[in-house]
């Protein structure tokens, strides 16, 4: 599990068996949302600069970062994985991303301040 330390701005992970500290993620700015990929790798959600940091699986290694809109927050995936939606909270858009190739397939203007969100296939 993670938990987001807005002051310090960084990231703690936690083992859930052990519920012991397992890792800090130094972020140097404060986090909105963090999501485990599919895959095992952990995407960040920057608001103050409107992108998504990724993170190798299990690592605080830095594998890169995806520009998606103002307020970057919410975070959720689709059933298979293959895709991700990003709220931007200032921009009033949401981003689909292309999760194997972490590209922005489409930007949707979907309203004022979308914060959270929840995938459901029909």
């Amino acid at each position: 599990m993670y938990v987001d330390n807005e002051d310090g701005k960084s990231l703690t992970g936690i083992d859930a068996s052990t519920l012991d500290v397992a890792r800090t993620y130094p972020l140097g700015f404060t986090p909105a949302m963090a999501a485990t990929a599919p895959n095992g790798d952990l995407w960040v959600t920057d608001t103050d600069n409107g992108k998504v940091l990724f993170f190798a699986a299990g690592t605080t290694t830095r594998q890169g970062e995806l520009a998606t809109g103002a307020g970057a927050h919410g975070i959720a995936f689709s059933a298979d994985g293959a895709t991700s939606f990003i709220t931007n909270q200032t921009a009033g858009t949401l981003s689909i991303v292309d999760v194997a190739s972490r590209t922005v397939r489409k930007t949707l203007t979907v309203g004022t301040q979308p914060n959270g969100l929840v995938f459901r296939e029909n």
